[in-house]
């Protein structure tokens, strides 16, 4: 399954909505039922399905679907690097001196 999908369904699960009615522009503004409480559901519910953590400056910035698409796939491309790195770092430390 394709990221923006995974979003779209964790963030219609949330919203009540069809994941099909969610695009890329659909905000609070667009979302009757996107309000404040929702929105803390919402993040709590990419973190558990994603495996991330916000900040709360990123937590402010997910105005819209689209904007919670980018920044998960930010936070993803980051964890990928930070893992590799770390496993690169863990075989260097097994290597014999």
């Amino acid at each position: 399954m394709l990221l923006a999908d995974r979003v779209r369904r964790v963030a219609a699960d949330i919203l009540e909505t069809a994941p099909e009615d969610l695009h890329s522009d659909s905000s609070a503004d667009t979302v009757g039922t996107w309000d404040s409480l929702r929105h803390l559901s919402l993040v709590l519910a990419l973190e558990q399905e994603f495996e991330i953590e916000f900040t709360p400056e990123e937590i402010e910035e997910l105005l819209s679907i689209g904007l919670v698409q980018t920044v998960v796939e930010e936070k993803l491309t980051a964890k990928k690097l930070t893992t590799g790195k770390q496993a690169h770092e863990s075989q260097l430390s097994l290597r014999p001196v």
